[in-house]
């Protein structure tokens, strides 16, 4: 907003560069520039350590970096200011659309670490999150397997004479393969996979 009140000032209520302080007109809006400038340049960082296999985000470095030091060297232009701030969001638009092409489930990649990071973004795309209150029920078929999340619950199967037998206690990063009824104890949530997807 602050890059755009500038080129609204000059182009189009016709006021000299000089004359068109923007919205922050009270400040020293070159300080106010060159920090926002270093901001950006430390949020990017942060954001290549964490996701340094983005080229979108090494490119959003670059135009922030030298945007930053370009304005240390002298004061640019409203035009090349705005032709800056509309390359570096482009950038980093682009770098966020390119992350979450490359997001998967955290919880799928505790259960199955062994699995590539493409199968994970697939299988990712087909989770279906299932929440039970205390005391329901889930009938568990063989065609999915269920991921724990949060709370507990146990798994039981039908015996004789009506009663449940228990095959086991449920808690988070538990996976549930065999076929039986899921209950829950407590809230429980469960990511569901359709067992073929793996």
């Amino acid at each position: 907003m602050q890059l755009r009140a500038p080129v609204v000032q000059v182009h189009v209520l016709g006021r000299d560069v000089r004359d068109a302080p923007g919205i922050f007109g009270a400040l020293d809006v070159e300080r106010v520039h060159l920090v926002w400038t270093s901001w950006a340049v430390l949020g990017v960082l942060l954001l290549v350590t964490r996701f340094p296999r983005n080229p979108w985000l090494w490119v959003t470095l670059v135009l922030v970096g030298w945007d930053a030091l370009s304005r240390r060297v002298m004061p640019l232009q409203v035009d090349l200011q705005f032709a800056y701030s509309v390359l570096e969001i482009a950038a980093l638009n682009l770098a966020f659309a390119l992350q979450l092409g490359r997001t998967y489930d955290a919880w799928l990649a505790r259960a199955f670490p062994q699995l590539p990071e493409h199968v994970l973004i697939d299988a990712t795309g087909r989770l279906e999150e299932v929440r039970l209150r205390p005391g329901e029920r889930v009938e568990h078929v063989a065609q999915r397997l269920y991921i724990v999340t949060r709370g507990t619950g146990v798994l039981l199967r039908a015996g004789p004479g009506g009663h449940d037998i228990l095959l086991g206690v449920l808690a988070p990063g538990q996976i549930v393969r065999e076929a039986g009824t899921v209950q829950a104890e407590t809230a429980l949530e469960l990511l569901a996979l359709p067992a073929g997807t793996l």
